[in-house]
């Protein structure tokens, strides 16, 4: 497949940063950044139920809430994480928070990549298995 070079370069960089940190293929995933739905496929991961959650539109915080309501705990608290913070169709990460999943202390930050083409910096975590 063909892409331009700076989705070739973020590609790249998703990679290497999942790799260098421990990913393993087929490990679940969650896209929070609410517009790039490759991502999991690039790391040839498993969504968790949805490939990517769509983010930016009236409904979308309520609609991944709900869908985390479906999904068990342990799921989720053994996923990997990526993040856009301050991006445009971000998804916050207080819709995991159902059932007892605390984000800041059931995942840690394995490293930051941008996304220059939505001038977005994105954040990838990853469980803390104890």
């Amino acid at each position: 497949m063909k892409v331009s070079k700076p989705r070739a370069t973020y590609i790249e960089n998703l990679k290497a940063l999942a790799l260098n940190n421990g990913w393993r293929e087929q490990t679940t995933f969650i896209d929070m950044t609410g517009g790039t739905p490759l991502a999991a496929f690039i790391l040839n991961g498993m969504p968790v139920k949805k490939a990517w959650l769509l983010g930016g539109y009236s409904g979308s915080e309520s609609a991944a809430r709900w869908l985390f309501e479906q999904i068990d705990i342990e799921t989720i608290k053994q996923s990997w994480i990526l993040t856009a913070p301050s991006g445009s169709r971000s998804i916050p990460t207080s819709v995991l928070e159902v059932g007892g999943v605390d984000f800041s202390e059931d995942f840690e930050l394995v490293g930051e990549l941008n996304l220059d083409y939505r001038g977005e910096k994105q954040l990838l975590w990853r469980p803390i298995i104890r």
